[in-house]
């Protein structure tokens, strides 16, 4: 089977703490492909690393090293103009929380999601915590 290549937009607390682990972890199925960071010092940081081409412009990660998938963990204020981009260039995206900080901008995500070939997932994972799950169902008793 071949590996998906993945590239993480947003190289901060989430990207180095959960995505690289992750990805790392599933290495019979994924493969880390670049890094982006709008800060050249995080990408280079977090490029040096992981062994992979960092980059500090989308354009150019697309450009010369597009992946399958995206992992945007850029800023919350600053979600909509990198998914966008990936989605419109037919990189599938998996979004951080939130969609979006204003309606507008989760507006336009979803409107970009659903004008594309691309896959769009929003990394909504606590409600599937298991302590969470336990409390979700003592709370609907």
């Amino acid at each position: 089977m071949d590996k998906f290549t993945v590239s993480i937009i947003g190289c901060g607390k989430r990207a180095n703490e959960i995505y690289i682990p992750i990805i790392n972890e599933l290495k019979d199925h994924l493969v880390l492909k670049s890094v982006c960071s709008r800060t050249e010092e995080k990408a280079r940081k977090v490029g040096i690393s992981q062994n992979v081409p960092y980059y500090t412009s989308l354009d150019e990660l697309i450009k010369k090293n597009k992946p399958d998938i995206a992992v945007v963990t850029t800023s919350r204020d600053n979600h909509a103009e990198p998914t966008i981009k990936c989605l419109e260039s037919g990189i599938n995206v998996l979004l951080e929380t939130p969609i979006a900080v204003t309606l507008s901008d989760a507006d336009l995500i979803v409107k970009s999601s659903q004008s594309c070939k691309a896959k769009l997932e929003i990394a909504e994972n606590y409600p599937r915590i298991p302590h969470e799950i336990i409390i979700q169902k003592l709370i609907q008793k």
